[in-house]
């Protein structure tokens, strides 16, 4: 009888594990404020075996606060995928917080799947993935990062294997990525557990993260079966010039290499870029194959194709061994951030085995235009300066910036802002969309040539371009002649011909040379309102040869 019932009991536990087993597969926690109070909302995400005995109708969260939820299963998921053995589930709650503070929100279940390689005993292993969210008194609140990429895909054994999650930040915050080991149970790291290059490769193995653009590589795999990893996605906030950690979101994820003699297709490398809100951007981006006969699909993925105001398109190419594809984005002021939008393109092939994929990620980002027309205009001894409100209604205010003489600046695609080798200097700082005068009182020295720069300035610290058309000098005369800077071949042109023009008649004048300044140096500042009436005018000076 002792032996029945240690058989009974041996078989009762097999009976508990097999409704545990087979089951978890990758996932991750976004969070994200809701707009109103300390309310925010949370999304678990898993990506389980379909085939698995086990299914989870409801799940556990916990908020970091010292407080729990239990979630039912959000319709319209699950969404299965029987091809690959697939279900995607997703939960949905909301929650609200007492204050400010750093909260770890975490969710673990009973089991991963069985087999996995480099996961000691894997079918008793529980799955945890953990989101850091900060709600800063400085930083305000916060939405994490996302992702657009699913984080269950194939690899070709002894073959180059390549992924990018897609990630973005709604909030515009900066990202950075890290690997890190699996959590199991009570959110513990998986003791024993290696990374995929620990367990063996094919003539020398590698396993990185590009801790900026987040495509991971393993370079190659040599073990055969299902693999999984973890990475932490950062999130960067600057705030007055400071550089605030705003959290994290873990993210775990499943690898499946199988057998096949397939290559990976390749997509042409695509280069960085800025474009000036307003600007109609398009480019190609090309793949092919490097297999005879076999089809490649080129997809795209980022923040741009699913934005609310004007979102950018990608035209797909049907499927063919070389393929090229089009981007096209409208852009507008809306898109004017300090970060550049990551775009990552996918190409995938059609083989009958594995379908392997490389992936290229591009940033673009989008520039506010400089403001118009401005003046810099004497006022006894101040210069008066004004210029055109910025064409984008989103900037918070204005940046300021003046040096003494000339600088021929012309910036680089994507230098904005004044940078400090230009000689400029920051002397004011304005808020307001329409608060576009400024009196400079300096204090300023007589017959000195005075430029400006103004560029307008955004919520989240980014700054418009500052081009040749926004510079503009007055030189500061203490006889107050009202005189200012036509526009020369290049901004603050060094020598000009200062000429009165007596009015002897109307319709007629006579020219009367009266100095030559040079530099913004005047020769003669004899000019006084109360000699004879005339008209100052400023002609630019060509030394004779």
């Amino acid at each position: 009888m002792r032996l029945l019932r240690s058989f009974a009991s041996l078989i009762l536990s097999l009976v508990a594990v097999a409704s545990f087993a087979t089951h978890n597969r990758a996932g991750e926690i976004v969070v994200c404020w809701t707009g109103q109070g300390l309310v925010y909302e949370a999304t678990i995400f898993t990506y389980t075996k379909l085939s698995a005995p086990a299914d989870r109708p409801e799940l556990t969260l916990n908020w970091g606060d010292g407080t729990s939820t239990t979630i039912a299963r959000t319709p319209p998921s699950p969404i299965d995928d029987p091809v690959r053995d697939l279900r995607r589930n997703w939960y949905i709650a909301q929650h609200v917080y007492a204050g400010p503070g750093v909260f770890t929100l975490s969710f673990d279940d009973q089991n991963r799947n069985a087999g996995v390689v480099n996961v000691p005993m894997s079918v008793s292993q529980s799955f945890c993935v953990k989101t850091e969210l900060t709600i800063s008194p400085l930083g305000g609140n916060n939405c994490s990062a996302r992702f657009l990429n699913p984080p269950i895909q194939d690899a070709c054994f002894c073959q180059p294997w390549i992924h990018n999650p897609a990630a973005y930040d709604a909030d515009g915050d900066s990202l950075s990525f890290e690997p890190v080991v699996c959590l199991g149970l009570n959110c513990a790291p998986i003791t024993g557990y290696e990374y995929p290059n620990e367990v063996g490769g094919c003539g020398g193995t590698s396993y990185s993260i590009d801790p900026a653009t987040g495509t991971i590589s393993w370079l190659n795999p040599g073990v055969l079966g299902e693999y999984n990893i973890a990475f932490k996605v950062h999130e960067w906030r600057r705030v007055n010039g400071v550089l605030l950690h705003m959290g994290w979101v873990t993210r775990d994820m499943q690898i499946t290499v199988k057998p096949c003699s397939n290559q990976p297709p390749a997509i042409q490398d695509l280069v960085d870029t800025c474009v000036t809100a307003g600007t109609f951007l398009s480019f190609n981006v090309q793949a092919s194959d490097p297999n005879f006969g076999q089809q490649v699909t080129l997809t795209a993925l980022g923040q741009p194709l699913v934005l609310a105001n004007s979102p950018a398109s990608f035209v797909s190419p049907s499927p063919a061994q070389s393929v090229t594809g089009v981007f096209n984005w409208q852009t507008n002021c809306s898109h004017v951030r300090l970060q550049p939008y990551q775009m990552v393109f996918n190409a995938i092939d059609n083989d009958p085995e594995v379908q392997l994929q490389d992936y290229s990620t591009m940033n673009i980002r989008i520039v506010a235009p400089a403001p118009q027309n401005p003046q810099a205009l004497p006022n006894g001894n101040a210069l008066d300066l004004s210029w055109n409100a910025s064409i984008c209604t989103n900037a918070i205010g204005y940046k300021i910036y003046r040096r003494v003489g000339t600088y021929g600046f012309v910036p680089d695609n994507c230098e904005t802002g004044v940078p400090a080798y230009t000689g400029y200097s920051l002397i004011a700082s304005l808020t307001g969309h329409g608060n576009t005068n400024y009196s400079d009182q300096g204090p300023l020295v007589t017959g000195t040539q005075y430029c400006y720069m103004v560029v307008a300035c955004f919520a989240d610290g980014a700054q418009s371009y500052a081009i040749q058309v926004v510079s503009r000098c007055g030189l500061l005369d203490g006889n107050d002649v009202d005189l200012h800077q036509r526009r020369a071949s290049f901004p603050c042109a060094p020598g000009y011909r200062l000429h009165r023009y007596r009015l002897e008649h109307e319709g007629s004048s006579a020219r009367v040379p009266r100095g030559l300044l040079r530099k913004g140096r005047p020769t003669n500042t004899g000019l006084h309102r109360r000699q004879r009436p005339g008209v100052i005018g400023l002609h630019q000076h060509r030394p004779e040869r």
